[in-house]
């Protein structure tokens, strides 16, 4: 698992055995920034016949959900391989042609300079029901829930120039898109907000449950929508100013601060430090939202503070990875010495997981989108 933000890289060795016990084996960490992509990467040992996963975030890449409606033509005639392949096809070529332009302008790159990460299908439903496998159904009406991840073309490259060549070619991720529709799966709402909190900003994504078309290509049911100028590292940030300390001692004064292990007078201190820092980010999240919209928060660092929320009318709620993973029955094991830093890649882990089969349809849709597959 590889992540690359503005200031860090990051690369986790990830074991997963057959009775779903998951080692976590090594972290390398740039946190500095000051090597370049390919010199970090050629200090991370990367096995043979691994899979590279690659977490990035929404300013490098742009993960399009979206759903592409198909009638048939013979809607009472059993569905054959021939027309399903043809259908892949066309629900492939639509979505493409609908998002492509869109992930040029958040990118900020030329039309020819945007490709496919990857390529997923993630569901299919027959006359509004879900199968595995549509062939020998009688339908009028078939759906194909698409995930598309684009990026610069020179991003591409870099990795490639930079892996070793025995590496196979990477999965792309967008970190905040990724955690977002694992909530698709666990949250009550149909409709909620989601803020992937960063070191220094935030991602703000909507998601949506109920597919909206547009013709035959649906909007993204998650859809990045901006950012906010505030990360966690503030809080840390605020603290190393303050005391003149560096910000690894500040980071371990806040930790020490939220679990009550320091005196009356710093704790006055600290906690009005901590809640003027951590109202920046609601303050400045409130005017992106909806009447009501619940926020779902993910941070690896700290705790934000619903009461402060609740000032400003805005409904917190904290998203559990590790709740997710114990559900799927998986046990995570992490030496002491590793530290916590695995925690962020779970996430990606958990998307690539819960669709990593290869099927022919993926293939299919594959070879479909290869002139625009690096």
């Amino acid at each position: 698992m590889i992540e690359v933000g503005d200031h860090y890289r990051k690369a986790t060795s990830l074991g997963l055995d057959s009775e779903k016990n998951l080692f976590v084996r090594k972290i390398y960490e740039d946190k500095s920034g000051e090597y370049s992509l390919g010199q970090f990467l050629k200090s991370v040992k990367i096995p043979k016949r691994s899979n590279i996963l690659v977490g990035l975030s929404a300013k490098r890449v742009i993960t399009i959900p979206a759903s592409v409606v198909i009638l048939r033509d013979n809607p009472k005639e059993d569905m054959r391989e021939e027309e399903l392949a043809n259908l892949v096809s066309q629900a492939v070529w639509r979505s493409l042609n609908r998002f492509r332009a869109h992930a040029s302008d958040r990118l900020k790159v030329g039309d020819l300079e945007v490709v496919l990460g990857s390529l997923r299908i993630l569901n299919i439903r027959v006359d509004g029901h879900k199968v595995i496998n549509p062939i020998g159904f009688r339908a009028k009406r078939i759906e194909f829930d698409i995930e598309q991840t684009f990026v610069p073309r020179s991003l591409v490259q870099e990795f490639k120039e930079a892996l070793p060549a025995h590496a196979e070619s990477p999965f792309y991720v967008e970190l905040g898109s990724s955690l977002s529709k694992l909530l698709l799966r666990t949250a009550e709402e149909d409709q909620f907000v989601f803020a992937n909190l960063g070191s220094s900003e935030s991602s703000l994504y909507r998601i949506n449950k109920n597919a909206r078309y547009m013709g035959s290509v649906s909007l993204p049911y998650v859809d990045h929508i901006g950012e906010v100028g505030w990360g966690d590292g503030e809080i840390g940030g605020r603290c190393a100013d303050y005391f003149n300390i560096e910000r690894s001692i500040a980071r371990q004064v806040m930790h020490s601060y939220l679990e009550g292990g320091v005196s009356e007078n710093a704790n006055r201190t600290l906690h009005r430090m901590f809640c003027d820092s951590a109202s920046l980010f609601i303050h400045n999240t409130r005017p992106k939202l909806k009447v009501r919209e619940v926020v779902y928060w993910n941070s690896y660092e700290y705790e934000l503070p619903t009461y402060l929320a609740k000032k400003e009318g805005v409904h917190l709620k904290k998203v559990d990875c590790m709740a997710m993973v114990e559900k799927l029955g998986i046990k995570v094991h992490a030496p002491r010495l590793v530290g916590s830093g695995w925690r962020s890649v779970i996430p990606i882990f958990l998307d690539y997981y819960y669709l990593k089969e290869e099927n022919w349809l993926n293939t299919l849709a594959n070879q479909r989108a290869s002139w625009l597959i690096p």
